[in-house]
């Protein structure tokens, strides 16, 4: 069974992706907390990670930066998800999923 870790700040939104997947048969841990799903990140180990882009206490490109500066954490896909279109937002999000070597 694939473990999918959801983080996002708005209960509703959260409490509805969870249901969506639950019904699809995967396990699924989630948290309205960004440096919660960090740290659930790396005792999880689920096989994607899925951000809201705009959270209080840090963006998602933010907590996937930490995520793949984190060797135990480095590997897990991740989804960030945004209502905006941004062009900036969009090349923030992107660079935050680069894997830095060394």
């Amino acid at each position: 069974m694939y473990k999918i870790l959801l983080a996002d700040d708005v209960r509703v939104t959260l409490a509805s992706e969870k249901s969506y997947l639950e019904g699809k048969n995967l396990k699924v841990f989630a948290t309205a907390s960004a440096s919660e799903a960090k740290e659930m990140a790396g005792v999880v180990q689920p096989d994607l990670v899925v951000l809201d882009y705009e959270m209080p206490e840090m963006t998602g490109a933010d907590v996937c930066r930490d995520l793949r500066d984190n060797p135990q954490t480095a590997h897990i896909p991740v989804l960030i998800l945004s209502i905006r279109d941004d062009e900036e937002i969009v090349r923030m999000i992107l660079g935050a999923m680069v894997i830095r070597l060394g």
